[in-house]
Order: C-alpha cells, then structure tokens, then sequence
C-alpha cells in the first residue's frame, strides 16, 4: 500500500465511461454515500472531461471510445496505482464493466449499474454475462429497468440514482435571478412550461408544440426549451406564432429550474429513470409527466398527469394553472421535496448500499 492511514479503510472503486451530465454528479453521490460508510472511494472515468469543471479527486483515463486494448492497459495502469482490492467495485453502464472484467480486477463484489434499458439485450453481453456471472451482480436504476434485468440475470437489484440536496439547494437560483439568465421577462400572470433536455425524436418535444395549439388563442402560457439537438431547427419553424423560447444548451440547467412554474415530460417509454423530474421535485417546480415507467417512479403520487397525445397535455396544462393559481401546486411540491428527501437523497443510497453490500452479503 502507498498509504498506511489509506490502507486501513475499506475501498470502492466506481467506474463510469464518461462524466458527461448527468454522471458527474451521479458519481459524486456514490463517493459521499460510500465515504459516509467509512470507505475510501475511488472513481475512474474512462473518458476525458466533458467540460473545464470536473469531479474532485477523480481520475480521468481519457482514452477515446473506440480503444478497448488501450482502455484496458490504462486502467490496469491505474489499478497499479490504487494498490488496493476493492471490497465493491460500481460500474456505471456496460462499458466500465467490460473494462473492469477485462482487467482482471479482483473484487470481492462487482455490481454493473444500467442507467437505461437494453444493457443485456445484446447476444454477445448475453453469453459475456454467463461467464462471470458469479463475481457481477447487475441493478437497474428504476424498477422497470430492474425487471428488464431479471429477464436475464437472476436477482436484480434496484439502485435508484438520487442527489445531493445541500449541494442542489445551494446552486439553485431564485425565481427571478432564473429569469434574468435565461434572458426572460418577469411574466408572473403566464404559466411558464419548461422542456428540458436534448431535443432528439424519443423525447418527443413536438408534442408540446402541438398542445400549445390545441390551446390555440390563450395568453396565459408561454412554453420554453432549455436544451439543443437534432430537432431544434424544426421546432423552430414549427413554433412561428405560438408564444415559444428557445434558449438553448444550459450547463447549469438544474440552477434554473424555479424559473418554471412547471415541468413538461412527455418521453417515450424508454425513460428509464427522469433526472430532471428528481431535480424538478427538488427544486419544488411541479411536474406534468406522461405516463413512463421511468419518471412515473420517480416521481410517485407527487406529479400531475397526462396521456402522450396534444389534447390531454393540453388538459394537464389547463389543470395545473388553475392549480397554481389557487395555490393547491404548493402541497404537491412539498410532498415531492419529502419523497427525494426520503427516497432519492445520498443518505438513501448510503443506506442501500449499506444493506446491499455491508451488512453479510460480501462473504
């Protein structure tokens, strides 16, 4: 060991393809959950940074995609360096575990995280997964991921991902301080919608479009789109006349979140958790979700909503501005803030991995 003083507490080593948002602070979380169990924590990126602003005290391979020989010497290189046997070693997505089983790493448990459907689907991770089925252990971040899982692994875990709240709470900006960056009048008489995210065709952003028309000639809504994509120019064009701002990629998105009096969800199934939903519920912003397995657990009784088709967005958007104005979207907030305090907050993963992985089940 390099460390004596080091040495003497267990390690977690988590590995994560690439600290792009929102696996950062993802990553983050797992070292202060692990650390307040009295480990040492060591995270590795595969990648190199998504942006000037990395995690603390984590270490960046920055090897490209499509190196796996020269991945695998590095992180061998860095395992030297770690001079340590894991007692758990997290692998967030199937390309950290392909890295850490082809390293040879010895752990004495390995769990691979899917932050997404299909991460067995393929034929090829099928037949890998038989052979070292019995040193990985695979959990889903929501249950429908969990039970994708437990169609081809047996005992599925559920690790659901959750946030920092005295750090979230800290970043987010007021109301007003939301506004200014984002360049937007003050307009506390307009419902202000938010869509957040990348404008891609799963995410289904046209919808929102199409329930602004079906709302045709009210003047009390203004609809926003914090995010950029493939689709961006094509809303653009769809949006002539209807009251819609385009604002682009923010880096800081989560801090701008009270701008909104609402947050519109409308993803195809495929959803397989809804960050943004978790920090809307944080943030205190109502949220009107279609009906996915992902965000709808996240999210719980504590939401409004809506089917995946214009008119009934139409319908929820009409219900929560009425909500608002009669002050009823307060209960829902405040009760969704008590469930990501108890359910979705770092001292909630603690005690899962503590049940999980400290409490027998290492032998």
């Amino acid at each position: 060991m390099n460390n004596p003083e080091l040495s003497s507490q267990p390690l977690i080593l988590q590995v994560c393809p690439n600290d792009h948002p929102p696996f950062r602070d993802l990553c983050a979380t797992y070292q202060q959950a692990g650390e307040s169990l009295g480990c040492r924590v060591e995270t590795v990126f595969l990648s190199a940074p998504f942006s000037e602003t990395t995690q603390p005290d984590a270490h960046y391979l920055s090897v490209s995609d499509s190196g796996q020989r020269r991945l695998t010497k590095a992180f061998r290189q860095r395992l030297q360096a770690i001079d340590a046997t894991p007692l758990l070693t997290v692998c967030h997505r199937y390309r950290a575990l392909r890295t850490v089983v082809a390293s040879g790493l010895t752990s004495h448990r390995t769990i691979a995280v899917a932050h997404e459907f299909g991460m067995l689907k393929r034929v090829q991770r099928r037949v890998n997964r038989l052979l070292f089925a019995r040193k990985v252990l695979f959990a889903g971040v929501s249950p429908p991921v969990q039970a994708e899982l437990s169609r081809v692994v047996n005992d599925a875990l559920l690790l659901p991902n959750v946030i920092d709240l005295p750090k979230f709470d800290a970043s987010v900006l007021s109301r007003d301080q939301a506004l200014a960056e984002l360049q937007l009048p003050a307009a506390p008489d307009l419902l202000t919608v938010a869509v957040v995210g990348r404008l891609i065709p799963w995410k289904r952003p046209e919808l929102a479009l199409s329930a602004l028309r079906v709302l045709d000639d009210r003047q009390d809504i203004r609809l926003v789109f914090v995010g950029d994509g493939p689709l961006n120019d094509a809303l653009s064009q769809q949006s002539s006349g209807l009251p819609v701002h385009f604002v682009g990629f923010k880096d800081n998105a989560r801090s701008l979140l009270r701008a909104f009096d609402v947050l519109l969800i409308v993803s195809e199934d495929r959803e397989a958790f809804g960050m943004v939903a978790l920090e809307a519920m944080a943030a205190g912003v109502p949220v009107l979700a279609q009906t996915a397995p992902g965000p709808g657990f996240v999210l719980g009784e504590n939401a409004y909503y809506c089917a995946a088709d214009p008119a009934s967005i139409a319908t929820g958007l009409i219900q929560v501005g009425e909500a608002r104005r009669n002050g009823h979207t307060r209960a829902v907030s405040d009760a969704a803030r008590r469930r990501v305090e108890r359910d979705f907050s770092v001292a909630a993963l603690a005690a899962r991995l503590d049940d999980l992985f400290f409490q027998g089940r290492m032998g």
